[in-house]
């Protein structure tokens, strides 16, 4: 088993060690100088099919339940 926070030399860099094309270089230096007028444009695409607040807020809350515990 290994240790999840070992820091020995082995241990992958992820400034320096991910191997990087010059077109990706390129893509994300004009991703960085890239300004979105309004990020948030296409946010309802995360949603589930047929969500709305109401079904939501109309969902069971199990409040007769005990409250569960890891």
């Amino acid at each position: 088993m290994t240790d999840s926070m070992n820091t020995d030399a082995q241990t992958l860099d992820l400034e320096q060690d991910i191997p990087t094309t010059e077109e990706d270089i390129r893509v994300l230096r004009e991703l960085r100088a890239a300004h979105v007028k309004d990020a948030l444009v296409h946010i309802e695409r995360l949603l589930a099919p047929g969500w709305t607040l109401s079904a939501t807020a109309a969902r069971p809350r199990f409040k007769d339940y005990p409250p569960f515990k890891l």
